[in-house]
């Protein structure tokens, strides 16, 4: 008992020594004492719009995908064609074939030779397959997508497209759950929804020696429009 007294007190002596000549070395700096107990000062949160989009977008970078940010409709449209023209994409399954979400856009695609169907009427293949869908929302600190089953709406152009388009508007990004459940229980689209589809990222499974496998069960490739509305 006596030794490990005297083995504490030393431990003790020597970081007070320490700190003693850092601060010595560096006169006017704010390095605490040993027995400081203040806590560090954690940066303050930007919750307005904009800084919502841009810890969203962060966050699902983490997880592999992309992620834009589009204030404007016009602008909205123009980096989807860009994107689907460079992934060479001449058919689009998406379970609103007028996509509404983006005024335009499906007279767009239309002109620039893209065919766009339901995912009812059409067969899918491997790895040719390229799906756009909108998302209900977004929660900011997981990055992940909900997608609700309300209505006649089909969750096929998102779990079986090989590259995987969405939108998401930026009204509709939430910090987590329960904030998101706290206003979808006032009303929202989600009171009469059975099932939701929560996606945080590509598809990713690793087999017995943990080798990653992509898009298995899901979108090997995801890109995400965060737009306004």
């Amino acid at each position: 008992m006596a030794e490990g007294a005297a083995l504490n007190k030393s431990n003790v002596e020597a970081r007070a020594l320490i700190f003693q000549r850092l601060r010595a070395a560096a006169p006017g700096s704010s390095i605490p004492t040993p027995d400081d107990k203040s806590e560090a000062q954690v940066p303050a949160i930007d919750d307005t719009v904009t800084g919502r989009s841009v810890r969203f977008c962060s966050q699902m970078a983490t997880h592999g995908a992309v992620c834009e940010i589009h204030d404007d409709d016009v602008n909205a449209r123009l980096a989807l064609l860009l994107r689907l023209r460079e992934a060479d994409c001449t058919h689009l399954i998406t379970h609103d074939v007028r996509i509404t979400a983006v005024p335009g856009l499906s007279e767009s695609l239309l002109d620039s030779g893209v065919e766009i169907s339901s995912p009812q009427s059409v067969a899918h293949q491997t790895e040719l397959t390229i799906g756009l869908a909108v998302a209900d929302a977004g929660l900011v600190q997981t990055g992940s997508l909900i997608f609700g089953s309300a209505g006649p709406r089909s969750w096929l152009p998102i779990l079986a497209s090989y590259r995987l388009y969405l939108l998401v508007r930026r009204s509709q990004l939430y910090e987590t759950m329960a904030q998101w459940r706290l206003v979808d229980a006032t009303g929202g689209w989600g009171a009469s929804a059975g099932r939701v589809l929560i996606m945080t990222g590509p598809s990713v499974s690793g087999d017995v020696e943990l080798h990653p496998h992509y898009g298995l069960y899901g979108p090997h490739s995801l890109h995400v429009f965060v737009i306004r509305g």
